[in-house]
């Protein structure tokens, strides 16, 4: 039976779960579904299914910890893919540190958020550091979009794709959330690799099938971004989307067992 990977979730330890949950809801505007545990996540998913599980750094201090509570947790249940992230404003040699070491105790990639980390994503100092990333061969998802804030743009990302080609990018939400037009203008057709988190509740299915061909189905992946819903639940929903047998196998499948080596 083949496995159907869940490229985008986000967990938290127990005694920060609920706060980490909020205050997500809050910035978004939206009720979350999920309570951000790994404990839920792994009660929700389809039987077959594996994600990648990440969450972003957003100080200094607790990087390093904050890497560790993945990537224990991963190695504790095999379903669960760990990525890591780096304080955007760390030095170039402390990050590539803390990248060299959490790849050789096991992360397939790294996570970023640049609305929630505060920093623009092209800006020339985190470039070095994402060069870094791509000499370790280390995928890096970006949160890509929103409409209140230009610090995660499409065409920001663009610029990042454009000056590191080495670079193996995933941009998250369909390559905009809530900026599908830019993200369309700006990176849908692109080399990058995408995958779906958000779409569903912000598109009509037909749009988002359109949006895959366009891009081309061998660089999109599924994502359901718990804990705003429940990986299930988004399977479910992705079903709906019309498109091929091969098209669908791609995208649940074979794109991220391919750009993950897994």
């Amino acid at each position: 039976m083949e496995h159907v990977y869940d490229i985008h979730t986000h967990i938290f330890p127990q005694k920060i779960a609920a706060r980490g949950v909020e205050n997500i809801g809050k910035f978004y505007g939206l009720d979350m579904r999920c309570d951000g545990t790994g404990e839920s996540l792994g009660a929700l998913l389809a039987p077959g299914m594996k994600c990648v599980i990440s969450s972003a750094a957003l100080k200094e201090e607790t990087m390093s910890k904050s890497n560790d509570f993945l990537l224990d947790f991963a190695k504790r249940d095999q379903r669960f893919i760990p990525f890591s992230s780096f304080f955007p404003f760390c030095s170039v040699k402390d990050a590539s540190h803390e990248l060299e070491r959490v790849k050789k105790l096991g992360s397939k990639g790294i996570k970023m958020h640049p609305d929630f980390q505060h920093y623009e994503l092209d800006d020339s100092r985190v470039t070095e550091i994402y060069r870094v990333c791509a000499e370790l061969e280390l995928p890096v998802l970006f949160h890509v979009g929103d409409k209140r804030s230009d610090l995660s743009s499409p065409l920001r990302l663009r610029r990042v794709a454009e000056k590191l080609p080495s670079l193996k990018i995933i941009a998250a939400h369909m390559c905009g959330y809530t900026v599908w037009d830019e993200a369309e203008k700006y990176l849908i057709g692109t080399d990058v690799y995408t995958e779906t988190s958000d779409s569903l509740d912000n598109m009509p299915p037909e749009r988002l099938a359109n949006m895959i061909r366009r891009h081309g189905a061998d660089k999109v992946m599924f994502g359901s971004d718990y804990p705003i819903i429940s990986p299930a639940e988004e399977y479910e929903r992705f079903k709906n989307v019309p498109l091929t047998d091969e098209e669908r196998r791609k995208i649940l499948t074979l794109n991220a067992e391919k750009l993950l080596d897994l």
